[in-house]
């Protein structure tokens, strides 16, 4: 059990990290778009 969580809570924080940088490219292209 303990180990099933411990690769849950990577699969997740993984996930998250992987959000994020997409939010911030996504915020980046918006600003772009936005200052053309």
């Amino acid at each position: 059990m303990e180990k099933q969580a411990a690769i849950i809570i990577m699969e997740v924080s993984m996930g998250v990290s992987v959000g994020v940088r997409w939010l911030n490219i996504e915020k980046q292209r918006g600003s772009d778009f936005r200052a053309r």
